[in-house]
């Protein structure tokens, strides 16, 4: 798989990123792979990223820790 599905830079202080970045962290050691995916797009597309960060909202602000937290579904399937 390319090493760039799973590249992800968290925002310093935002409560949504580093909860995604610890289970990416979980999920790399416990080799799965498509919640290592999962995680690091939701971190990459978070809205606080990219050209939209000057006019974002506060980080964490809109999506809490909970929808981070959910169970990924993939397909309309669990992913562990």
């Amino acid at each position: 798989m390319d090493h760039w599905l799973y590249e992800a830079n968290p925002v310093p202080g935002c409560r949504d990123c580093t909860t995604a970045a610890r289970k990416l962290d979980l999920a790399e050691k416990a080799g799965r792979q498509t919640e290592r995916f999962e995680l690091a797009r939701f971190i990459r597309e978070h809205r606080t990223h990219g050209s939209n960060a000057a006019t974002a909202e506060k980080p964490g602000a809109g999506r809490d820790a909970e929808t981070v937290t959910r169970p990924l579904l993939h397909r309309g399937r669990r992913v562990r």
